[in-house]
């Protein structure tokens, strides 16, 4: 029965003692794939990749089946982003004795710490499987980034990443870190005299940081400014550990380092961009979204403002970053589906750590592959157990694996980030059906034949003999590292051929 909001309309089908009001139908849209307010991705996201099949070289911010949030002026943002103040980093703190030693060689620190001396105060970690004096084995592990302080040999004093941790066991009588490291060389080595006290901070996850490239220059937005972005290489901070200090490195899965500034972290723990701090998932979008290029109309910007909060204009061109081009138009989002997505192992970075550790020749984990979807997280080597998680969009690499699907853990992720669940998992290797002897076109893909060169070969590598005999999408959103590995007779590592299913229910 129809309504006329303007009229009260009153349905008479029952006659004259049975009335009633008709009730308004709230829907917006289809059921599963509602618009939104602003359908448009944030003008400040930088670039994921370039698509050259893109009319004026726009690039794309938002892959296919992402994740995504909404910042606080409403537009679309990858979920799983920070802001603001974080919470204060692991410190672990020491008396050393005459055993608590640092030795240098080869461009790495090795740090033999004393059990007995050490006095452990953690904010972020559950109750510890194994410890050692108060030490959980979940407080520091590889890809860490730490800051030593209060070192007798001060060259030591800085930002590091942990290369290996060994705790030993319960009743070992010293642990060891190794840190990539070159500034000192020398041996055993006492870190402080007696009765001084050395400090360990180990804040990883509590950066979050924006990095723009040289495609983002004069498409993207600066996150506070608000202006477009006027050199590769321009940074800002989202968030920031409530103690966080000039010097602390923020390192991205494509191995860029930012040594940040005190004006950096002020600028991270006052930031508002992100409602509530974290962009909690609210969909995923059906296709790739493109770089914003229409007006921005800014309603507050500059320092102070916590980000730019903005309208955005798509339809006027006088603000259009690209003359006689029409923005595209704006995307719904779906937001109850079932995915199937490569896994990549543990951590955004580990296909390039195990192509290092095992020699892989040739092989570079680029963000070409890692910007197409993927699964991070869970434990490596064994990707059967992630069947059944909870899953959360990722907040691993600094905020570089944003709108990726990652695995709930109650010491960094909130009940309310949980947006669906593993169904199963199925792996891709041994090969099946002999698809690695079928033949293909696509054979000596890695050789360009025309007029341009491409850098991302695995792009024109189909499943058969050209990727021996795995998917396309496991093969090109991990770089083909099966590929190199099987030439070569390396180790097939699970994370080299995984399919993770998800049911993925934005609540």
């Amino acid at each position: 029965m129809s309504l006329d909001i303007n009229n009260n309309y009153r349905g008479t089908l029952y006659g004259r003692d049975r009335l009633g009001y008709t009730t308004p139908d709230a829907d917006a849209s289809e059921p599963l794939r509602p618009f939104l307010p602003v359908p448009y991705p944030a003008p400040w996201l930088p670039g994921k990749r370039l698509d050259e099949g893109h009319p004026v070289g726009a690039q794309v911010v938002l892959s296919s089946h992402s994740i995504v949030g909404l910042d606080k002026s409403g537009a679309l943002v990858p979920a799983g982003l920070i802001s603001g103040t974080q919470v204060s980093s692991q410190i672990l703190t020491g008396t050393p004795a005459a055993t608590t030693t640092v030795a240098g060689a080869g461009g790495v620190l090795t740090l033999t710490i004393l059990n007995t001396d050490v006095a452990y105060s953690g904010k972020e970690t559950g109750v510890p499987a194994v410890t050692c004096a108060g030490v959980s084995t979940t407080s520091f592990s590889a890809g860490d980034t730490i800051t030593i302080l209060g070192t007798t040999t001060r060259v030591i004093d800085g930002s590091y990443v942990i290369l290996s941790v060994d705790y030993g066991t319960t009743t070992a009588s010293s642990w060891t870190i190794k840190v990539a490291g070159t500034a000192y060389s020398g041996v055993a080595t006492e870190i402080l005299a007696s009765g001084g006290t050395w400090t360990l901070r180990n804040y990883t996850g509590l950066y979050c940081a924006v990095q723009y490239g040289q495609n983002d220059v004069g498409f993207a937005r600066d996150v506070y400014s608000g202006n477009p972005v006027a050199a590769a290489g321009q940074y800002e901070l989202l968030a920031a550990p409530s103690e966080g200090v000039q010097g602390d490195i923020i390192v991205f899965p494509n191995g860029n380092v930012i040594s940040v500034l005190t004006a950096d972290v002020v600028i991270g723990k006052a930031s508002t961009i992100i409602p509530n701090g974290v962009a909690r998932p609210v969909g995923y979008v059906v296709r790739n979204v493109f770089q914003f290029l229409g007006g921005v109309n800014l309603i507050s910007a500059g320092a102070g403002s916590g980000g730019m909060f903005y309208t955005l204009e798509s339809m006027v061109p006088l603000q259009f970053r690209v003359h006689n081009y029409m923005h595209e138009m704006g995307t719904a989002i779906q937001t109850h589906f079932v995915l199937r997505m490569p896994w990549i192992g543990a951590t955004p970075s580990a296909l390039q750590a195990y192509a290092t550790a095992d020699g892989i020749s040739g092989y570079v984990q680029t963000d070409f592959g890692r910007s197409f979807v993927h699964a991070t997280g869970g434990t490596a080597g064994n990707p059967y157990s992630l069947n059944g998680l909870s899953v959360v969009a990722s907040r691993l690499g600094s905020g570089q694996d944003a709108g990726n699907y990652s695995f709930y853990n109650s010491n960094v992720n909130g009940f309310d980030e949980i947006c669906g669940r593993v169904l199963g998992v199925e792996s891709l290797y041994p090969i099946r059906d002999f698809a690695n002897r079928v033949r293909t076109q696509f054979e000596r893909a890695t050789e360009a034949v025309g007029p341009f060169t491409t850098k991302t070969p695995s792009i024109g590598q189909l499943g058969g003999s050209a990727t021996r005999g795995m998917d396309y999408m496991v093969n090109l959103t991990n770089d083909g590292i099966l590929r190199l590995a099987s030439d070569q007779n390396k180790t097939i590592r699970p994370e080299y051929a995984t399919y993770v299913y998800v049911h993925f229910l934005a609540r």
